[in-house]
């Protein structure tokens, strides 16, 4: 898949904490100290442009000094999405779109639980939580450290390209639905709080076909929110 069209999206800024439905760019390295709450219903879009470099990043536990570290300025883990499990997150539907340099990235490290395995918040972690997540090329990299969550939370799951390494407390990658890999690699590891821990739990299917060429967009124009 190739698309050529022009499309006006938004470039990403670092105060943004709500996403309404649309298109989206990553054009510089940009970093979030909170969350990105995708906002009702829809289709959202991030191009992760060639050189761009989106960073959710959240708090992490000092094991010298027994602290958290003041990096966040949220004291819970942060993620990209819907940050509570329920049903506010069904349709809102995530496209993950790289160059066709493919050196776009998403980064999300959303925080580490203290060594007596109580997270910062019970309430949140997942790296991405969404109903859709369809991830078209670039890296994605995705670490969770809540007591039990996941990398990728999602209903359905679609790799068409890109290089997407996710890790949970519980599972890498959660889907109560299915998972479809067409090209592009997937590195899932789960946690060891229990024995149901594991990379790729999936309620229905996995499969894989064969691959197809990235998904770039070459021609965006970035338009001020």
């Amino acid at each position: 898949m190739y698309c050529s069209r022009k499309l006006q999206a938004i470039a990403l800024s670092e105060n943004m904490t709500e996403l309404a439905p649309g298109w989206y760019v990553v054009s510089e390295d940009i970093v979030f100290h909170h969350s990105v709450i995708l906002n009702g219903s829809g289709d959202y879009h991030i191009i992760l442009a060639n050189g761009g470099k989106m960073s959710i990043v959240g708090n992490n536990y000092d094991e010298v000094f027994h602290t958290w570290d003041s990096y966040s300025n949220e004291n819970s883990p942060v993620g990209l999405g819907c940050l509570y499990e329920n049903d506010s997150k069904i349709g809102i539907n995530l496209n993950i779109y790289g160059q066709q340099d493919g050196t776009g990235e998403l980064y999300i490290n959303n925080g580490t639980a203290s060594p007596d395995g109580r997270p910062q918040d019970e309430k949140v972690g997942d790296a991405i939580n969404v109903d859709e997540l369809m991830i078209n090329g670039g890296k994605v990299k995705l670490y969770t450290g809540g007591s039990r969550n996941y990398g990728i939370n999602s209903k359905n799951l679609t790799i068409n390209n890109g290089t997407i390494d996710a890790s949970g407390t519980i599972h890498g990658v959660n889907s109560t639905g299915n998972i479809i890999i067409n090209g592009g690699s997937l590195t899932a590891q789960g946690g060891t709080i229990n024995d149901d821990c594991c990379g790729i739990n999936c309620g229905a299917e996995i499969s894989r076909s064969k691959p197809v060429p990235s998904t770039p967009v070459p021609q965006q124009k970035a338009a001020t929110p």
